[in-house]
């Protein structure tokens, strides 16, 4: 096949075509298109007025390091925070007294977890 990276301006058909293969191994089917899936159902989110706090609950406690991030619905980053040393029976807590009321985008994450959610401030 002749490849000719000085093409001229105009309609150009059957210059591609996809072909399929039923002789790819499995090996490879699991290698290249295979994820593992790590659902947590049991995290939970709350905003708790009186102490003017975002507690964050239920991340695995094989993440040891995970990093949080409070985007508004801009998404313009509000918080953003490393945390050492979790484990499953902590509560996360951020600090949300300088905040306003309204919708914001929750995001924690780890070397093998993510979780966003939606998070609705009032105050």
């Amino acid at each position: 096949m002749l490849i000719d990276n000085n093409l001229t301006a105009e309609t150009y058909l059957k210059r591609f075509y996809i072909t399929f293969s039923d002789t790819v191994s499995d090996a490879i089917n699991e290698e290249v298109l295979s994820l593992t899936d790590n659902e947590v159902k049991d995290v939970k989110v709350w905003p708790s007025k009186l102490q003017n706090e975002l507690c964050i609950k239920g991340i695995p406690n094989q993440h040891n390091s995970v990093s949080i991030a409070l985007h508004n619905i801009e998404g313009i980053k509000i918080i953003e925070e490393k945390i050492s040393d979790y484990h499953n029976s902590d509560i996360i807590k951020l600090e949300i007294t300088e905040m306003a009321t309204g919708v914001y985008i929750l995001t924690v994450k780890s070397n093998s977890f993510s979780h966003t959610t939606k998070v609705c401030i009032s105050k």
